[in-house]
């Protein structure tokens, strides 16, 4: 199982419903967030927890999604692979993930970002992969672009990373739209 670490604040309901509408899609999560299990399936693919909460954290692949840089003293025990995804606009949170030596995805909506957003509207933006890496299992995820639908409630910054944290764990780039596309018919999670 992979670990899926959020260093954002816990209060930001925007980013959370975001990211919990995304990611149940395509995984089953394990969610614990400001200390309280919400969900927990029996066998789960990804463990989703706010970092506010944490003092330390063991699993075999972990990916620590920063935006805010609430808990700088983290400690992430791993025996397989660590990876950042970091919000390039937060340069403090750049820096750490700089310090820590991790390999890191930024988000972002500039051509310097490993993953952007463009053509964004109020149903539909691109989701653009602007350049190669590997995901956890060590496959090559070559740049892309691919069309997601969105809805105008969604946190911009929770669907790059919603979307990085889906090719980091292996889902087929072809599949990719399809997993984290935002359905406005479908009842919205409980938001935190």
């Amino acid at each position: 199982m992979t670990g899926v670490i959020f260093d954002v604040n816990e209060d930001d309901k925007s980013f959370w419903h975001t990211v919990d509408r995304l990611l149940a899609k395509p995984y089953r999560l394990f969610s614990c967030y400001g200390g309280k299990i919400l969900a927990r399936p029996r066998y789960p693919d990804l463990f989703l927890a706010g970092a506010q909460s944490l003092g330390e954290i063991s699993v075999h692949n972990s990916i620590v999604v920063y935006r805010d840089l609430l808990n700088p003293r983290l400690l992430i025990s791993h025996s397989g692979q660590a990876v950042a995804i970091v919000d390039s606009a937060n340069a403090a949170a750049v820096d750490h993930v700089a310090a820590l030596q991790l390999p890191a995805i930024t988000c972002g909506l500039s051509a310097r970002d490993t993953i952007t957003l463009s053509s964004i509207g109020s149903e539909r933006a691109m989701i653009n992969l602007q350049r190669a890496f590997h995901c956890i299992g060590g496959a090559r995820v070559d740049p892309l672009e691919t069309p997601v639908a969105i809805t105008d409630a969604m946190d911009p910054y929770a669907v790059m990373a919603s979307a990085a944290v889906c090719l980091l764990c292996g889902l087929p780039t072809e599949q990719l739209s399809l997993a984290i596309a935002a359905n406005p018919s479908d009842p919205s999670p409980t938001v935190r």
